[in-house]
C-alpha cells in the first residue's frame, strides 16, 4: 500500500477494516463497513454511553451492520 501523505509504501500487518460513507455519481448516499478476520458470530455492535444517573445502550449483532440487523435498546433507568 502506498501512503498518499509521504508516498512511502507499507506493507499491511493487520487484517482490514474499512467504513466508507460517500456519494455516488447520481448523488445517492451509500455506506460500506467491512469486518475483514472477525468471525461473523463476532461481529457485534454496541454504543454504550454513561452518565452520573445511568446508561443506555444500543446492540446489534447482524453481520451486515447497524443498517441492516435488528437493534436494541437498553437503560439502567
Amino acid at each position: 500500500m502506498v501512503l498518499t501523505d509521504s508516498g512511502e509504501t507499507s506493507e499491511r500487518e493487520i487484517d482490514d477494516h474499512i467504513d466508507l460513507i460517500a456519494k455516488t455519481s447520481s448523488g445517492a448516499p451509500v455506506s460500506v463497513q467491512v469486518l475483514a478476520g472477525v468471525a461473523i458470530r463476532e461481529s457485534r455492535f454496541t454504543l454504550e454511553v454513561r452518565g452520573a444517573e445511568g446508561w443506555v445502550k444500543l446492540d446489534g449483532n447482524h453481520p451486515g451492520g447497524v443498517q441492516v440487523g435488528d437493534l436494541t435498546l437498553s437503560a439502567s433507568v
